[in-house]
C-alpha cells in the first residue's frame, strides 16, 4: 500500500547554489555529507544512461525531503526513454 511520497528529486546545474537556495528560502538542512558516483555500471542501469555520473545531497525540512542532484544529462541507453527521473514513494508492508 502506498502511504505517501518519500522524497522529490530535483536536477540542477549548480549543486552548491541549489542547496543554499533550499536551505535559505525553505529552511531545509542537509541530512548527510551527500552522495556521488561515476564509473558505476549498476547506476548506469538504474538511470538508464551509459557513463552516468552525479553528485547530490538529501535535504530535510520537517517531514519534507528533497534530493538535489547534479546529473549531466545525456541520452538514455534504451530507445524511448527521456532520461533520469527521480521519484520515491513511501509504502507499507501490510495490506
Amino acid at each position: 500500500m502506498i502511504r505517501g511520497i518519500h522524497h522529490v528529486g530535483v536536477n540542477c546545474r549548480d549543486l552548491a547554489r541549489m542547496t543554499r537556495f533550499y536551505c535559505e528560502a525553505f529552511g531545509f538542512a542537509p541530512v548527510d555529507e551527500g552522495f556521488g558516483w561515476a564509473d558505476e555500471p549498476v547506476m548506469d542501469r538504474i538511470v538508464d544512461v551509459a557513463g552516468s555520473a552525479a553528485k547530490g545531497v538529501m535535504l530535510r525540512a520537517g517531514s519534507a525531503i528533497s534530493n538535489c542532484s547534479s546529473i549531466p544529462l545525456r541520452l538514455p541507453t534504451s530507445p524511448g526513454r527521456s532520461g533520469p527521473t527521480i521519484a520515491a514513494i513511501r509504502i507499507s508492508a501490510s495490506m
